[in-house]
């Protein structure tokens, strides 16, 4: 699995192809079109080839931070013995559910297969949807859907062992695999917090009662938009608008300024002095005697 990058020449903006390949057969088993090289795009590829295919046995991949977290191979040997893991990608724990097998390639020539089939396309998808008249992504990807069996019919091969694919397991949801997950705390109301808004666990009575308070895992996908999930059961959501906390009106305290008294020991001050008389052309020693006796530093 990988992706492509490319400018459309109608618009100039550049878009990105992503998409995986059985390296048995040859076939193409996903094509997805987005703006940029992302989550979603891989989602959707892994969807269509869940539907057309079912689940492989393993996947083969760049080391994309999307597939593999970057801090994977900052553990040391004495970090693994220990036992430390680094948290998976939302892309490696959808896989990790389906049960596929994620391998990592260290160059483009280890995945030739998928980096072949892109300079096939670069010059076959262009000349075709422009042929088709597509201006949009959701053409596109419509475009792609009803592509993949005609290309498939002509470049395909016999494989020479059996299928690596199963079907998919009857009940199992892919919606709810193929999505971002993360785990909230709600509150007495069924209430809680998800990047800044508000969001209310709908009660349902074909599914168990939620306790009061209690962990979930937020479901977040386009197919359906915003799920929670608690010991196995999907519950729908709605956002909801939180009241804002009342500030209480407390009185103003008055300030009140410690000002220390004329005999203070820290206090310059002529009060605490007894006034000394001189004359007015004694005037410089006047100023001596005050700095001498009267200045902090004297004290």
């Amino acid at each position: 699995m990988s992706g492509l990058s490319g400018e459309d020449q109608s618009d100039g903006k550049e878009y990105h192809l992503h998409g995986g390949i059985d390296d048995a057969t040859g076939q193409v088993v996903g094509l997805y079109l987005a703006e940029s090289e992302c989550l979603e795009g891989y989602f959707q590829t892994t969807h269509l080839m869940l539907e057309l295919y079912g689940i492989p046995v393993s996947l083969y991949s760049d080391r994309h931070s999307i597939f593999f977290s970057p801090k994977k191979g900052k553990l040391s040997l004495e970090d693994q013995l220990a036992g430390k893991r680094v948290n998976l990608t939302q892309f490696g724990r959808a896989m990790g559910q389906l049960g596929i097998h994620m391998i990592a390639a260290r160059s483009a020539q280890a995945k030739g297969r998928i980096e072949r089939l892109w300079q096939t396309l670069q010059s076959r998808l262009t000349v075709e949807m422009k042929g088709q008249g597509i201006k949009t992504i959701q053409q596109a990807n419509l475009f792609l859907r009803e592509y993949l069996p005609r290309f498939n019919a002509r470049f395909k091969v016999e494989a020479k062992e059996e299928s690596a694919f199963r079907p998919v397991p009857e009940g199992m949801c892919i919606d709810h695999i193929l999505c971002v997950i993360q785990k909230r705390t709600y509150d007495r109301g069924g209430v809680f917090s998800f990047y800044h808004q508000h969001f209310q666990i709908l009660e349902d009575k074909d599914l168990p009662r939620l306790p009061p308070r209690g962990r979930i895992e937020v479901l977040v996908s386009p197919r359906f938009g915003l799920k929670a999930a608690y010991q196995g059961h999907i519950y729908d959501t709605a956002a909801c608008a939180m009241p804002k906390a009342k500030k209480a009106n407390k009185p103003m305290k008055e300030k009140k300024i410690w000002v220390p008294d004329d005999l203070h020991d820290y206090k310059y001050g002529h009060q605490s002095m007894a006034k000394v008389s001189f004359e007015e052309s004694d005037r410089e020693i006047i100023q001596m005697l005050e700095e001498l006796f009267l200045s902090k530093i004297a004290r």
